[in-house]
């Protein structure tokens, strides 16, 4: 009996995401996920070179919480933030299993992964796009989300 075929990031992920630039304002930002209906937008450097994600719950947390006005705080204040803090931005590359793509999200939780190949961007990855069948999908979800008790 054959093994069942390893589904690979390539196969899976969204290519080409929508990008903003480190100038772009919180604002821009947050019209280009509605817009998209997406929950994050990858951030490129004047090179193309991949500086970060700006999340929907970084736009709360990091500027409207801090009071900051959307239409001047930036997506490098944000990266800033990050940096400070020391967060580590996780990515996948195309040639990984989705199994360990969801595992990726699964212990770190990021909304989405960029999906980086030979260090430039190429592909957006997130829970939704994770198993075609559902099997990681819901998988990633129970270990992701905790369950609320009964009252």
């Amino acid at each position: 009996m054959s093994r069942p075929k390893k589904t690979k990031v390539r196969e899976i992920m969204t290519e080409n995401p929508s990008t903003a630039e480190m100038e772009s304002t919180i604002e821009e930002i947050a019209t280009m996920m509605k817009e998209e209906d997406v929950a994050a937008i990858p951030i490129i450097d004047e090179d193309g070179e991949l500086m970060g994600l700006v999340t929907d719950r970084d736009i709360v947390v990091l500027c409207i919480a801090e009071g900051h006005d959307a239409s001047e705080c930036r997506a490098e204040d944000i990266i800033r933030a990050h940096l400070k803090r020391g967060a580590a931005m996780q990515s996948a590359s195309p040639e990984m299993d989705e199994a360990e793509a969801a595992l990726i999200l699964s212990e770190n939780q990021p909304q989405c992964l960029p999906v980086l190949e030979k260090g430039r961007l190429v592909g957006m990855i997130s829970l939704n796009d994770l198993g075609k069948s559902g099997r990681e999908r819901d998988r990633v979800r129970n270990r992701a989300m905790p369950r609320k008790k009964a009252s």
